[in-house]
């Protein structure tokens, strides 16, 4: 009897069809009545996917160490028909303008947690809505809820966007041009203007540099007439972004301006007809180097015609059985062949190749960074690679005229490393 009524009372009532309804509309009453208490304030309906594809962009640039709190923020403006969201390191600020149904303009700095909440969300309309001057809350279309304090809009420090009236670049030369010069900017912030990349755009061509002391790349091209001369060194990090949404980019131009007196780049690339995202930062103020009069000091008066794609394998299969130790590669030169040769205390490996030389003797061996070949023939899209050289010592430079569909002439160049004379006649 105990028994049997321990066990009746340990059942768990079932919900008959009478009680579920007034369930579910109780609970849609307190969603209802959660979101009625929100005071005014800022309030948009903006779409999941959209809000959270703006928010993967501006994160980037947000810091994970803040000096200060605000700038672990993302600034959130409501204003007519769309949404803004920033992010900003202080160097470089992220700008996404989102098409949304704005019930109440406002401003509000959040968390940048608020990416991760959003990709998580419920798919279809999501709801801001600031529930205090320091605080929102964001409903999901699954009836949840999630509130975030954040800080006071006067807080968040902001870079003016430039007012200077933008030309037009194509997004494809521009990421073609940076992705070829990108590889030999120095990634240490404390080199300086080494720390970046340089752009030229000189009435109708475009100019792209970078080096890092070691290594040298330049990339040549025409764009359309922009009608006055811009000369700037770009932050590596910008570059890394921009190189993100050129290739994201659904358009094939991007608006690209700069203020000479404030150093101030802006470049606005759209990613779809309700996502625009915008990058602004400061260009270095140092001057970058001049690399032209470096590669006057040296002449070439030897060279070899080489396969670029059939190069990349070949370095390739012998990256697979190099260590970090030894990244030197020897290039040794016949008439019509060149020899790829990996030397280790526990590995010997060869590649063959075809060449067209001229100038160059039978027997002639140099050494190169394995990984400094390797990065430039994976940067570029082109046929054939001219090797330029005169000695073993001096500088060597790399040229290619880019691929039909996309004209272009990239030059790389590099020293040579030294080899050592019970290896000079390596093969």
């Amino acid at each position: 009897m105990t028994t049997a009524t321990k066990t009746k009372r340990g059942r768990k009532p079932k919900a008959s069809s009478e009680t579920q309804p007034q369930d579910n509309q109780t609970q849609d009453q307190q969603v209802s009545k959660t979101e009625d208490d929100c005071s005014p304030g800022l309030s948009v309906e903006v779409e999941q996917s959209l809000l959270a594809t703006a928010l993967v962009h501006v994160k980037q640039v947000v810091p994970t160490r803040p000096l200060q709190p605000i700038q672990a923020m993302v600034l959130i403006e409501a204003q007519d028909n769309t949404i803004q969201l920033t992010g900003t390191n202080l160097n470089t600020t992220i700008r996404a303008t989102v098409s949304a149904t704005v019930n109440q303009l406002g401003a509000l700095a959040v968390p940048a947690t608020l990416k991760d909440v959003v990709s998580r969300s419920a798919t279809g309309t999501l709801r801001l809505q600031s529930t205090s001057s320091e605080a929102i809350a964001l409903f999901d279309s699954d009836r949840g809820r999630t509130t975030l304090t954040g800080m006071d809009s006067d807080d968040f420090p902001r870079i003016q966007p430039t007012k200077l009236t933008p030309f037009t670049l194509k997004a494809e030369i521009l990421l073609a041009a940076l992705k070829a010069c990108l590889i030999a900017a120095c990634p240490k912030e404390e080199k300086g203007v080494l720390h970046g990349v340089h752009l030229v755009l000189s009435k109708d061509t475009l100019h792209v540099t970078a080096t890092d002391g070691h290594r040298l790349a330049q990339a040549t091209t025409e764009i359309k007439e922009v009608g006055t001369e811009i000369e700037c060194t770009l932050h590596l990090e910008f570059v890394k972004e921009l190189c993100r949404l050129l290739s994201e980019t659904t358009d094939s131009h991007i608006q690209f301006s700069y203020d000479v007196d404030t150093r101030l780049v802006g470049i606005q690339v759209p990613l779809g007809k309700d996502l625009t995202v915008e990058l602004m930062g400061r260009c270095y103020e140092a001057p970058f180097p001049d690399v032209e009069a470096l590669k006057q000091r040296y002449s070439f008066d030897k060279s070899a015609t080489l396969n670029r794609l059939l190069l990349a394998t070949r370095l390739e299969r012998l990256e697979a059985v190099s260590s970090n130790k030894s990244p030197l590669v020897y290039l040794r030169f016949t008439q019509k062949t060149v020899t790829l040769s990996k030397l280790e205390d526990s590995v010997q490996a060869q590649q063959v190749m075809d060449t067209v030389v001229e100038g160059v003797e039978d027997g002639f061996a140099i050494g190169f960074n394995l990984y400094y070949l390797l990065s430039f023939t994976k940067a570029i899209d082109s046929n054939d690679l001219q090797l330029s050289l005169s000695d073993t010592v001096s500088l060597v430079n790399l040229t290619t005229a880019g691929s039909p569909k996309l004209p272009m002439k990239v030059d790389y160049s590099l020293m040579p490393m030294q080899i050592l004379k019970e290896n000079s006649g390596v093969g």
